[in-house]
């Protein structure tokens, strides 16, 4: 990946992220007063599944791109990225599957990771978002339950 693309990805999916959570903060504003005070005051927890689902829609993606990233020719894209060329093979590669890494080593102390660094940041804020909508959805349906009908 060159560097403008390493620079440019994280800025366009940050304005993607944040465009959509306009849209959904929008959308649910419109229409009675009452529902534009707090995300709290929504009665249904269809807001959190939403957004819930935009996180999973952001986070799969870019676990995929973090993945296959080093998937093929790995020994030979460690020795580009290290600057010491193709034909310099590391010694060892490592990998993790979370947090996404594709470590190269080599004896001279050289260490590149083929996972660009802004994949694991992104992974951990769709996850946290996850869990967080995941809450608040079964919070609010339970919150729903308790609470006898106003119409």
């Amino acid at each position: 990946m060159s560097n403008a693309t390493a620079v440019f990805f994280p800025v366009v999916l940050a304005l993607v992220i944040v465009g959509a959570f306009i849209q959904l903060y929008r959308a649910r504003g419109r229409g009675r007063a009452e529902n534009r005070n707090s995300l709290r005051s929504k009665k249904s927890p269809s807001l959190w599944v939403k957004v819930l689902s935009l996180n999973a829609s952001i986070g799969l993606p870019v676990y995929l791109i973090g993945l296959m990233s080093g998937f093929t020719q790995a020994p030979k894209m460690c020795g580009v990225e290290s600057g010491k060329g193709p034909s310099n093979r590391p010694d060892s590669i490592t990998e993790t599957l979370f947090p996404l890494s594709h470590v190269c080593t080599w004896t001279d102390g050289t260490i590149v990771d083929l996972v660009p660094s802004w994949v694991n940041p992104v992974l951990f804020v769709c996850a946290a978002g996850f869990v967080l909508c995941a809450a608040m959805a079964i919070w609010t349906a339970i919150k729903n339950k308790k609470e006898p009908a106003h119409e």
